[in-house]
């Protein structure tokens, strides 16, 4: 298992590889000039940041926050997981 720490160690281009192989997408958003995408990798989330106007990644964020989610909650539509209108 990977654990925090281990991964917030690991040089730029390590860390990006293993997010791609091994994390598991949440979700995606736009915000102040930057695509930021979530990702859950083991027990904790990265949130990449990439130039919305170029495709260089320019930041990642590492945390176990669940918190984070929340910002990504408004794109889950509820209604479609149930097949229809919830009561």
């Amino acid at each position: 298992m990977l654990y925090i720490q281990d991964y917030i160690e690991l040089d730029k281009i390590t860390k990006f590889q293993l997010l791609l192989e091994k994390g598991t997408a949440l979700g995606s958003r736009s915000e102040g000039g930057y695509v930021k995408s979530l990702f859950q990798l083991g027990n904790f989330f990265v949130e990449l940041w990439r130039s919305a106007k170029f495709a260089h990644v320019r930041h990642l964020l590492v945390t176990e926050d669940a918190a984070i989610l929340d910002n990504y909650l408004e794109q889950i539509n509820i209604n479609s997981l149930y097949g229809g209108e919830l009561l």
